[in-house]
Order: structure tokens, then sequence, then C-alpha cells
């Protein structure tokens, strides 16, 4: 049973509507599951049909790309590109737009006064912005009904759009539309969609805020500290993902980015989102721990290689142990570890690195 602890601090979020929509998800997940079921079934087989990246040269570009597309869904259109995810996630707009000035426009952006450029960049930021979210709401949960509907697709389009222009410092990042399907599925309306992001990007324990403002800055520091937590934990683990050139774990940005929204199952990720707002991003560094040592056996296996290394940790927040969250709990980190984890969002609103 979902603890609804963190409600507690949400008021005036409406006491149980996490609980309450986590159940009514179990109650009519008959089809919702089934259709997510057969997504993740074709995720994994789509990604078996994929050629893995090599290591050999040219394989770190080749490993980028390949671990970009898992924020795309493989069934919808192909516009733009999620190589984005891995350099910062807003590049695609920019170069659309520049290459979209003439050069007398871009003459005239020289010679405008110092106010008006500021206002412009602004102004196109944000409809690089909209641009990006048009573009990525048909692949957030491409191929679950629920979400192919225009209904619930404009709710999420008009939250990502409402969050792009309040906080105008993050803007949009590839991977946000997955956290806006979370929170609009589980809000009774747009006032309570609204407020819960307000609370994940502005409570310290969270700061949403200060982790995408920061680009990539910020979920380069996660996988940073997932490195040092795995070597804590499990060393000769740690070794054999050095061994495979794994680390940095970059396989794992997209776990941060998306709070595992994106490939994690509904019926596990409404327990991981509850002990996330319950402890922060101890919570998602404790999940990521234990789903990477839950596949020791496979990684220290004599004949792993680095492809089926990769494919093992992709898959890793897809097919979920049984009792992930409370083996989560129950994983013992020392106090050291815990001041560092927590130091983390306290940095990203610093400006620290």
């Amino acid at each position: 049973r979902v603890s609804p602890a963190w409600l507690e601090a949400l008021e005036p979020v409406q006491a149980g509507v996490w609980l309450r929509d986590a159940e009514l998800l179990r109650e009519r997940g008959s089809a919702l599951e089934l259709a997510a079921a057969a997504e993740r079934e074709a995720t994994a087989s789509s990604r078996d049909k994929r050629a893995p990246p090599s290591k050999d040269e040219g394989g770190a570009v080749e490993l980028e790309q390949f671990l970009a597309e898992g924020l795309a869904d493989d069934d919808d259109d192909d516009d733009g590109d999620y190589n984005d995810v891995i350099d910062g996630g807003r590049g695609e707009a920019e170069e659309e737009e520049r290459k979209s000035l003439s050069d007398e426009d871009e003459n005239k952006a020289v010679k405008a006064p110092a106010e008006l450029r500021r206002e412009g960049s602004k102004r196109s930021d944000l409809d690089r912005a909209e641009h990006c979210i048009q573009l990525d709401i048909p692949r957030t949960y491409g191929s679950i009904a629920l979400f192919r509907g225009e209904e619930v697709r404009d709710k999420i389009r008009a939250l990502l759009v409402w969050w792009a222009h309040t906080y105008p410092s993050i803007g949009y990042m590839q991977g946000m539309s997955f956290l806006a399907a979370q929170i609009v599925l589980h809000s009774k309306d747009e006032t309570e969609a609204r407020h819960l992001v307000q609370l994940m990007c502005q409570v310290p324990d969270y700061n949403l805020e200060g982790f995408f403002s920061r680009n990539m800055k910020a979920a380069e520091q996660c996988i940073a500290q997932l490195h040092e937590l795995l070597r804590a934990s499990d060393p000769a683990l740690t070794n054999r993902l050095e061994e495979f050139g794994l680390v940095p774990l970059t396989v794992t940005v997209p776990w941060f980015i998306t709070l595992f929204a994106h490939t994690m199952p509904f019926e596990v990720l409404v327990e991981v989102w509850d002990l996330f707002f319950a402890a922060g991003w101890e919570a998602i560094f404790r999940v990521a721990v234990v789903l990477i040592t839950d596949l020791r056996e496979d990684l220290l296996c004599p004949s792993a290689t680095f492809e089926t290394a990769i494919l093992a940790l992709q898959s890793a927040a897809v097919y979920t142990p049984e009792g992930l969250v409370t083996s989560a709990q129950l994983l013992p980190l020392e106090a050291e570890q815990l001041a560092a984890i927590r130091a983390l969002p306290l940095s990203w609103s610093s400006g620290s690195s």
C-alpha cells in the first residue's frame, strides 16, 4: 500500500489524491497495465533489434546516440533529435531558429538596444520551449491509448507551457513531458497539477527548478554521486562496470531527468514517487543503487559483454525486482553518504559545481 506520508506537506493539495489515484489506477489497470506491459515488451523487442554501441573508435558518440534514443518512443514520429538529452536538451530548436534567420535579421538583432535584445531572447527561448514541447507530446507514453487522447495531451501540453513560462530559467528539457504526464494523471484539475509542479520546483529537498536550470550539470553530478554509492555498496560490481567502460553511468541519466517516469511500470513508479516526496533525492539514489545491484549476477557473469551490460542497465527500470521500494528503504547508507546526497539540491540553488 502506498504511504500517504508526503501528502501532509502538500497542502492545499487534497490529502489522499496520489493514494486515491494509485488505487484507482490499479482497479482500472486491466486495460492500462496491459497496454503498459505491451509497451514495455515492444520497447524491449525494439531495443534487442538495435545494434548496441561498440567500445571501438567512435564508440563514445555511438553510445550517446544509443542512450539518447531512450527518451523517444520508437513507434512515434521521428521529428527532432534526441541526442540533445546528452548535450543539454535544448539544441534542436536553437539550430532550427538559427537556420531560419536571414543575415538581415541577424544584423538587426545585433544592432538592437540591449533591453530589446534581452526581451527578444526571452521570447525566443519560450518559443523554442513550446516547439520542443509540441514535438515531445506524441512521444510521451505514445503506445498507451490513454495518452494518445487529445484531451490528455492538451492537459500535458498546457502544463508544460505553463511550466516553461513560470520558470523561464528552466524553459523545457526533453524528458520533462514524462513528469508532466504523471502529474496530470494524478491531479484532479489544472490548479492541483500546477501546485504540485511549484512544490517540486521550489521545495529545497526536490528543487527541480535548480536541477533543470543547470542544464545537464545536475544530472552529471547525480551520476557521479551514484558511482560513489555503488563503489561503497558493491566494489566488485563497480569494478566490472568500469572494465566495460560504463562509468560514468550515462545510461542512468533518464532515471534522474524523469524520476524513473520514462520506463518504470506505473504501479511501481507511484510507490517510488511516494518515497521521493517523503525523502527527496535520497529516494532516487536508493532506488537506482538497488536496480543496478540487482543485476549483479548478470553483470559479473564471465560471458557478460559491453553490449549485454548496456542492455541490462537499460532494462533495469523496466523489469523491476519485486519489493523494489522496500529494498531501497532498507539500503544501508553512511551518514556521510546521506549528507552528500542531501547537499546536491542545495548546490543547484547556490550555483556551485
